[in-house]
C-alpha cells in the first residue's frame, strides 16, 4: 500500500469513527457547536497593518505589513505574493483610487504610490512622517487625505492631489495632535452633499464639513480622550445620519452624524481597532486589539463572539468584499490574513440546505474528500471555495449533525 492510500484509509476510518460517534451519542448531546468561521491561507507568520480591496477587482486584495512588505491576492486570499516594493517600512494604511490607476500606502517614512498595480512604488511625499490614514475624497476622487502623527515628524490632515507629490496641511480648528484615523461618507458623493471627512485624533474626534478648511470637535458622549482613545470612525454605508466609533473601552454609535455619542451595547469592553458593515445582512463587525471580532446583527444593542477558527485575537484591520458571496477579511498581527464568508445561510455539511446536517451527507464529505464526489455535490462542505473538504470540516459537520446547524460561518 502506497504512502497515499494509507493515509485515504486513515481519513475513511476518522471519518466513519466520528459518524459512529454522531449515532451513538446524538441522543445525549445538547450543546450548539459552531461552524470554524474563520481560515488562512497566507502571508504566513506576518504582522498585517492594514488591508485594501480593489474597487474595480474585488478578488484582488493587498495586505501592508511590517518591515515595508506589501503582499497581494488575485483569488480573493487563496495566495498571496510578495510584491518587490524596496521599501523598509510599517505600512500603515492602504487606499486604491476608484478606477484603481493607483495605489496609495502610508509608511512611517511617508507615502509611496504604485500605478501599475504594486508591481513598482514611488515616493509620493510627506517625507519622514508617520502616516496612519489615507482616504480618497467621494466627490473628489483626485483628492486625497493623509492622516499623520506619531514618532516624530508632521502630524495633522493634509490634502493632496493623485499624481502629485504636494501636500498642504488641512484646514484651522484641529489640533497640533497626531491623527490615526480617516474617514469620509460615500452616500455623500450620490446626495451631492458637500465632503464630510472624521479625524480620530489623540484630542478627539473632530469633523469638517468644507474640504477640510475648517474642524469642530465632536466629542460628546465619548470617552476622555486622555483615557481612552478612538481608534477608527466608519459612517454608516446607507444612513448619512449613523456613525460607528471604535474606541479603548468599545464600540459608541452616534445617530446625528457625530453630534452626541453613545455606547452600542456592553456585550464587550475591549479595545477596537476596526469596524465595517455587511449591508446585505445588516451586520457590523468589530475587529479588537486582542479579543478578536465581534459581530452585532442589530445595529450595535448587542454583541457576539465572531472568531471561531481565528487563531489569533490581534486584528488591526478588517476589510469587506460586497461579494457575491460577501466575504470579510482580517488582518492580524503574527499571524497574516484570515478570511470568512459572509452567506448568511451557511452551515458546514448541510448540503441540501434543509438546515441539518445528515449522516448520507457526512458520507457525501468523505467521497468529496477521498476523490469519487465532486464538491459540486456539497457545496456547503466547502464554504470558503479552496476545491477540497478536510478531515477537520469533516469533524465540524458531525458536530452541526449532533448539536444542529449554525449560521455563524
Amino acid at each position: 500500500m502506497t504512502c497515499d492510500q494509507r493515509r485515504r484509509a486513515w481519513r475513511v476510518r476518522i471519518a466513519f469513527a466520528v459518524m459512529l460517534c454522531a449515532v451513538t451519542l446524538a441522543s445525549l448531546c445538547t450543546a450548539r457547536v459552531a461552524v470554524a468561521a474563520w481560515s488562512t491561507n497566507g502571508p504566513a507568520g506576518e504582522d498585517v497593518l492594514s488591508l485594501v480591496i480593489d474597487p474595480v477587482t474585488p478578488a484582488t486584495i493587498y495586505a501592508g505589513a511590517e518591515l515595508g512588505r506589501i503582499f497581494k491576492s488575485v483569488d480573493g486570499g487563496l495566495h498571496w505574493a510578495l510584491l518587490p516594493t524596496g521599501l523598509l517600512t510599517a505600512n500603515l494604511a492602504l487606499v486604491i483610487t476608484p478606477d484603481a490607476s493607483a495605489i496609495y500606502v502610508g509608511t512611517d517614512n511617508g507615502i509611496f504610490v504604485s500605478t501599475d498595480a504594486g508591481g513598482t512604488w514611488n515616493p509620493a511625499g510627506l517625507d519622514a512622517t508617520v502616516v496612519n490614514a489615507l482616504v480618497i475624497d467621494p466627490n473628489a476622487p483626485q483628492t486625497i487625505y493623509a492622516g499623520a502623527g506619531g514618532g516624530g515628524g508632521d502630524q495633522g490632515v493634509f490634502r493632496g492631489t493623485v499624481g502629485s507629490t504636494t501636500w498642504v496641511r488641512a484646514g484651522s480648528g484641529l489640533p497640533d495632535t497626531a491623527v490615526h484615523a480617516l474617514s469620509t461618507d460615500p452616500l455623500q458623493a450620490e446626495h451631492t452633499f458637500p465632503t464630510t471627512l472624521f479625524a480620530a485624533t489623540d484630542a478627539g474626534l473632530f469633523r469638517t464639513v468644507d474640504q477640510a478648511k475648517t474642524w469642530q470637535p465632536i466629542n460628546m458622549g465619548l470617552p476622555d480622550p486622555a483615557d481612552a482613545a478612538v481608534n477608527v470612525v466608519v459612517p454608516h454605508p446607507t444612513n448619512l445620519f449613523t456613525l460607528y466609533a471604535g474606541t479603548d473601552v468599545g464600540v459608541f454609535l452616534s445617530n446625528d452624524i457625530g453630534q452626541t455619542w453613545q455606547p452600542a451595547g456592553a456585550s464587550f469592553m475591549s479595545a477596537v481597532s476596526s469596524i465595517v458593515v455587511d449591508v446585505s445582512s445588516g451586520n457590523l463587525y468589530a475587529g479588537t486589539f486582542g479579543d478578536g471580532v465581534f459581530v452585532s446583527p442589530d445595529g450595535g444593542a448587542s454583541w457576539n463572539a465572531f472568531s471561531n477558527g481565528l487563531v489569533n485575537g490581534v486584528v488591526q484591520a478588517l476589510a469587506l468584499r460586497a461579494g457575491p458571496p460577501p466575504r470579510l477579511f482580517a488582518g492580524t498581527i503574527g499571524d497574516g490574513v484570515f478570511a470568512t464568508s459572509l452567506t448568511a445561510a451557511q452551515c458546514l455539511g448541510d448540503c441540501d440546505g434543509s438546515g441539518d446536517v445528515t449522516v448520507d451527507e457526512i458520507v457525501t464529505m468523505v467521497n468529496i474528500d477521498l476523490g469519487s464526489a465532486a464538491v459540486s455535490a456539497c457545496p456547503a462542505a466547502d464554504p470558503d471555495n479552496t476545491g477540497t473538504v478536510a478531515v477537520t470540516q469533516i469533524v465540524a459537520a458531525v458536530n452541526n449533525a449532533l448539536n444542529g446547524c449554525s449560521a455563524a460561518g
